[in-house]
């Protein structure tokens, strides 16, 4: 993707990219997402999608054989991402803060 502020000539939607793609390799995980929206197999070192990442588990052969990830855990794993998001009238109201204040790690 172009940046905001780059040149945005010839540069194509990421589902458009993705539609035809055999797998997606990333070095951070906002492109995984869409990958995981749309359903195609990635690698991303980075991030929070990193995690549902299966390349530390079977080595290089992912790149010729992807391992999909299962409906059930790309389901949760989008939930959870669409859960975490938050309007700006949450944030002016506290709630967002409220929240991550009750589950973070630093509590």
């Amino acid at each position: 993707r172009a940046k905001p502020t780059g040149d945005q000539n010839g540069v194509e939607p990421i589902a458009d990219v993705l539609a035809r793609s055999h797998m997606l390799i990333t070095h951070h995980s906002n492109a995984a997402v869409d990958a995981l929206i749309a359903g195609i197999p990635f690698y991303s070192n980075k991030g929070v999608a990193a995690i549902l990442s299966p390349i530390r588990a079977v080595g290089v052969d992912f790149i010729e054989r992807p391992i999909a990830i299962a409906d059930q855990r790309r389901r949760a794993f989008l939930n959870d991402v669409a859960y975490h998001q938050w309007r700006p009238s949450e944030m002016r109201t506290g709630a967002a803060w409220d929240f991550i204040k009750c589950t973070s790690l630093f509590t």
